[in-house]
């Protein structure tokens, strides 16, 4: 038997099944290097069923936080970006699918119908250089290296829009009550220490008994 290596295609037969009853449903796309709100199902499912979205609509919360590490220090601040993977999902049902990791969500505003809801704070990105092509076939090395370094340019241009990160602060007092309050299981202050532990791979790993 041919073993599906592609997670889409894997997750296709599924995803198929799933429709056989003719109900819609709502799919969305969380990759491990993100979180969203542990409000953000229930956020879906009230939307989805008050307003009996048509298949193909998009749902998308364009609000939410963004965190990164600059000179060793992790940050944060608050993040706008509308269509972007995080925080979006699709209502699909029988004659129209969705795979979550093919979305194209950059063309979904372009060509879907749009629920958008800028009052929920939906996720928390995280800005690094390995979530672009660049660092996919990277070493372990390599990896830490980029944490480290290669995503500079964007945090500078970050902490020029942000008084407060150029002033030295981690995030903007008023950013992390709002964090704090929006569901992700951790404080500002404790999510910030964890990224920074992530500067130190190999040590997690043996805490973790992978070495």
């Amino acid at each position: 038997m041919r073993q599906k290596k592609d997670i889409d295609e894997a997750l296709r037969e599924q995803i198929s099944a799933s429709q056989l009853d003719g109900n819609k449903e709502v799919h969305f796309r969380i990759d491990d290097d993100d979180a969203v709100s542990s409000k953000f199902i229930e956020r879906l499912r009230h939307i989805f069923t008050r307003y009996d979205l048509a298949e193909g609509t998009v749902i998308c919360f364009h609000r939410g936080f963004r965190s990164f590490i600059h000179n060793g220090v992790a940050k944060q601040s608050g993040h706008h970006n509308p269509y972007h993977a995080q925080g979006l999902a699709f209502v699909v049902g029988e004659k129209l699918q969705v795979l979550p990791f093919k979305m194209q969500h950059g063309n979904a505003g372009r060509r879907r119908p749009s629920y958008v809801d800028p009052s929920f704070l939906s996720f928390n990105y995280l800005l690094h250089a390995a979530n672009t092509r660049k660092g996919y076939n990277a070493t372990t090395e390599e990896q830490i290296e980029i944490l480290r370094s290669a995503s500079s340019t964007h945090a500078n241009r970050i902490l020029k829009q942000d008084d407060r990160l150029m002033a030295g602060l981690p995030i903007d007092p008023a950013i992390e009550k709002k964090f704090n309050d929006a569901g992700f299981g951790y404080t500002s202050e404790e999510f910030r220490a964890r990224l920074e532990r992530t500067l130190e791979p190999h040590i997690l790993a043996e805490e973790y008994g992978f070495l």
